[in-house]
């Protein structure tokens, strides 16, 4: 559900924010709250077209309920930043809202879905009016803390999801921690500033920090904080007076740990701030496979044939639906020599089911699940196996602290179902899937196939993944399948449809992707059968995970930012910083149009696009990136503006404007290569 227009009165326009009051200090505490801000929901009224639900539900006059419309209001997160003052490790056992204990009120139920109970304060065992009070306040979903034990001298972030804003001007928050109860309280305050990415090193020796000022080109911070120390000083800090993001590059005195938390703190000069706390993570460019395929006599062959066909395509990631041969291959001491030498790694679902895996898989689609919570009215029901997971990622981090939390968020109450679970993991993950939508309009809305017929479904869904998530990563999933349903089957997604979602991605903040499914079998036919077009559109999967992992060095440690552009007609351009050095240009063609046949598209040529770069970049040079290798296309800089010359642009081109001399080397001696076909792919 989208809001697009928010409550009537004026001050629940505007994000809350929590001001610590020193008058409500505990005399000898062992923690103090450093920062805690309230982030309001943003509506994204461009996309509202885009969602429609699977399911129907009748309102109370008979008529189909449409859940994304206007008047249909959003919630929020309040995050509080903890610091242990003390001299032992510490534990936060509980938050309240007004008194009101939110280890009591957010109860887990009695029933079992996907395999674990949902919760709910509507079915709470507490007085009927904390009940309506809480509902008043916003109504809490799940609340978390990380991490569980605060070292002393460390920091921790509590982080509670309100279904609604809250209906009232203020409300009093305390975090219980040891004997200590620290108070404060929300009010009613102007839009703050937040962290829209932070990324680490591979070696973790320095980290690159966006901040964002919403509507407040030119501001930037004037120091920033790590883990509460003022480290502006090793840091460079970037602004530009025609951008709302700032750009700071920090060289730590010592490397982090990988797994480990930390707190950022970027302070402005009219008192604002943003901050945020997340775990130190570093990979290269994730191009993983869902599914699997049964072909060979013996399990070694089955997993041989299997993995060099991931290989072969630049997959790099085996996410679940791995076929039990590949698992315990991947298992044994020569798989885990296989997985050291070729970068193909795993995704777990618990502690010892891969090595070294990736990330842990909390749950598949929380949002489906919640529509069957059927002991709530069907519209609070979202968001009800919130606290569950959070249980599970807390079960899972004691056995294994080291690799990051993953959640896929399906299609159920869009978009409201994003901004729900978006800060619950360490990597929100979304599975947009372009051609289900477009056979749906086609279907069920003909006077709605406008919206889809290009693959916007999923530039909306990841644009508005990558803001509720941030600073956290985003992982999208694409579709790869032929849907042989009976009643409405519908084509495998072209190449050309491919590339764009891919494209559409990127600019939307995504720095790692995968696809739904390999398996040939059953009503989803995947890649990995014998369909003349489910090979061509395998073919091209391989040439573009030879494009996004050839320029990842670039893209995993880059955050979209809108810079001034200018193009030829019919070429959507986004852009992307990428670090104090760098940006890339992300040129799609905007002529394709799909149908139930397939996809038209023309060619743009002549094809030109002008950017006007931020002020601290200069002399830069254009690097461009395609599966047939690393070139320098045609660039001219005047001031500002950066002009390239494309010649023609048939579907997609990916371009890197930088300061560093030596990217182009550097991503040569890194390069990928499409290994079963003629290189240049969709270009």
């Amino acid at each position: 559900m989208m809001l697009m227009l928010r409550m009537s009165r004026l001050a629940l326009f505007w994000p809350l924010f929590l001001v610590p009051s020193s008058a409500n200090a505990v005399a000898g505490a062992v923690a103090e709250v450093v920062h805690t801000v309230y982030r309001a929901d943003q509506p994204f009224q461009q996309f509202l077209p885009l969602w429609h639900e699977g399911f129907e539900e009748t309102g109370p006059d008979g008529k189909k309920v449409v859940r994304a419309k206007r008047q249909v209001p959003l919630g929020g997160y309040i995050h509080v930043y903890v610091k242990n003052t003390g001299g032992q490790p510490l534990v936060v056992k509980d938050v309240q809202l007004e008194g009101i204990s939110l280890a009591e009120a957010v109860r887990l139920s009695e029933d079992l879905k996907a395999g674990v109970h949902p919760a709910s304060v509507r079915i709470a065992k507490i007085p009927k009016p904390k009940i309506e009070r809480l509902l008043q306040l916003g109504e809490p979903v799940w609340w978390k803390v990380d991490p569980d034990e605060v070292a002393a001298g460390g920091f921790a972030a509590v982080t509670i999801r309100l279904r609604r804003d809250p209906l009232v001007d203020s409300v009093s928050v305390a975090v219980v921690c040891g004997e200590a109860t620290l108070p404060t309280r929300v009010e009613v305050g102007k839009p703050q500033p937040y962290l829209a990415g932070v990324s680490f090193a591979m070696d973790f020796s320095d980290v690159i920090t966006y901040v964002r000022a919403p509507g407040g080109r030119g501001l930037a911070p004037s120091r920033l904080l790590l883990d509460g120390q003022d480290v502006t000083g090793q840091s460079s800090i970037l602004s530009d007076p025609s951008l709302d993001t700032t750009v700071i590059s920090t060289k730590l005195t010592e490397p982090v740990d990988r797994g480990s938390y930390h707190y950022f703190q970027a302070d402005f000069a009219d008192g604002s701030r943003a901050a945020a706390g997340l775990r130190a993570t570093a990979d290269e460019f994730r191009y993983g496979m869902w599914g699997y395929i049964n072909k060979g006599d013996t399990p070694r062959e089955r997993a041989d044939y299997f993995l060099k066909d991931m290989e072969s395509h630049n997959i790099n990631l085996l996410m679940q639906s791995i076929s039990k041969d590949v698992v315990e291959f991947m298992l044994s001491e020569e798989g885990r020599a296989y997985s050291q030498r070729t970068g193909i790694r795993m995704m777990a679902n618990w502690p010892g089911n891969a090595p070294k895996p990736v990330y842990y898989f909390l749950l598949d689609e929380p949002d489906a699940h919640d529509h069957a919570v059927s002991f709530l009215e069907a519209n609070v029901r979202l968001g009800s196996l919130g606290q569950a997971l959070v249980e599970r990622a807390r079960e899972i981090r004691a056995k294994d602290p080291i690799p990051p939390m993953l959640l896929n968020i399906d299609n159920t109450y869009k978009p409201e179902n994003y901004y729900m679970y978006a800060q619950l993991p360490d990597v929100m993950c979304a599975d947009p899937y372009y051609s289900a939508a477009l056979e749906s309009a086609l279907r069920k809305r003909p006077d709605e196939v406008k919206y889809f017929e290009k693959p916007t479904y999923v530039y909306g869904v990841a644009s508005i993944c990558r803001w509720a998530c941030a600073p956290r990563p985003l992982h999208i999933i694409l579709n790869c399948v032929r849907d042989d349903n009976k009643e409405h089957p519908f084509r495998f997604s072209t190449p050309v449809e491919k590339r764009i979602e891919v494209f559409y991605a990127l600019a939307a903040g995504a720095t790692s992707l995968s696809y739904w499914w390999y398996t040939p079998y059953d009503d989803c036919y995947g890649v990995g059968g014998d369909d003349p077009r489910g090979k061509a559109l395998w073919r091209e999967m391989g040439v573009l995970g030879a494009e996004v992992r050839t320029a990842g060095p670039v893209i995993t440690r880059s955050c979209p930012a809108e810079l001034p552009v200018e193009a030829s007609p019919d070429l959507w351009v986004r852009t992307l910083l990428a670090g104090p050095d760098s940006l890339v240009v992300l040129v799609v063609n905007d002529t394709s149009r799909g149908s139930k046949e397939g996809t038209l598209i023309r060619n743009v040529s002549p094809a030109n696009v002008t950017v006007r770069v931020p002020v601290w970049l200069n002399n830069v040079q254009a690097v461009e990136v395609d599966s047939g290798g690393v070139k320098l296309p045609l660039c001219k800089q005047s001031g500002s503006e950066v002009t390239l010359t494309l010649g023609t642009v048939k579907v997609t081109r990916l371009v890197i404007l930088t300061q560093d001399p030596g990217l182009r080397a550097t991503l040569t001696k890194h390069r990928f290569s499409w290994r079963k076909g003629s290189r240049g792919g969709g270009r």
